[in-house]
């Protein structure tokens, strides 16, 4: 390995320190996915993400009304459309502004209640409720018009499938099958895997990390792919909305069209 320059040792020292914290909390409170949450955002992402941004939870929805599952973090533009019902970092979201959704799990497992299965659907739900609205015209859609929003699973610990911590066809098969929607997982110090390319394209591949003598490369990776992405989103959306007039806001507080 090549000298790790002071940004790099850093960045590592920053995870070291959550997943300290993070491992003292679930060992003496468990179920505390709520505080993990909290930790991750306070003590990780919101350290590497730039101020145009914003990030919150609650539910995203379209103009139509359809809604989205509760999410654990949304990233979310503030230049396009600001969140309603908005209270204490929780509120509905316009999908238009959000460019990415992060679930975080104290342990994640394939099937349990609110499992990789459960998350995989709420992926899936929030493609369909992006691809439903209006706003980006989707008639014009092309390779460079803005893609749905980002998702990805971040979780401390896993009851995953074994085959998932080697870089092998059996794993992208079984990501592919399991997750058409997600776009990261992330196990922190083990794993993570990207899906490079936009959600359900099939010509899209997962490229893999392994975890690295704590030194949490494969949680660097995963935090550096999730905001590069939110960043282009964010870029080709704004430019995309900026080109000429359109009713936002009207869609979604009128009763009358």
């Amino acid at each position: 390995m090549r000298t790790r320059t002071i940004i790099q040792k850093d960045s590592s020292n920053i995870i070291k320190g959550f997943v300290e914290r993070a491992e003292n909390l679930t060992l003496n409170h468990p179920g505390t996915e709520g505080q993990l949450k909290e930790l991750f955002l306070g003590n990780v992402l919101k350290l590497f993400l730039s101020q145009q941004f914003d990030i919150g939870s609650g539910i995203i929805t379209n103009h139509n009304g359809t809604e989205s599952s509760q999410a654990d973090i949304i990233i979310y533009d503030r230049r396009m459309i600001p969140p309603f019902i908005y209270q204490g970092n929780v509120g509905a979201y316009p999908v238009e502004s959000v460019l990415a959704v992060i679930e975080v799990k104290s342990t994640l497992s394939p099937n349990s209640k609110n499992g990789f299965k459960k998350i995989g659907k709420d992926a899936s739900k929030l493609d369909d409720i992006y691809k439903k609205c209006t706003f980006f015209e989707r008639s014009k859609f092309n390779s460079d018009s803005p893609r749905p929003p980002f998702f990805a699973v971040f979780s401390l610990k896993e009851n995953m499938p074994k085959l998932l911590h080697k870089n092998n066809k059996k794993a992208c098969n079984w990501l592919d099958k399991k997750s058409r929607y997600i776009s990261s997982v992330c196990i922190v110090g083990k794993y993570s895997w990207i899906r490079m390319g936009p959600p359900a394209y099939p010509k899209v591949g997962w490229k893999f990390q392994k975890g690295i003598n704590r030194i949490y490369e494969e949680t660097k990776r995963f935090i550096a792919v999730l905001l590069d992405n939110v960043r282009t989103t964010a870029e080709k959306r704004l430019k995309f909305s900026i080109e000429e007039h359109r009713d936002w806001l009207s869609q979604y507080i009128r009763d009358q069209s």
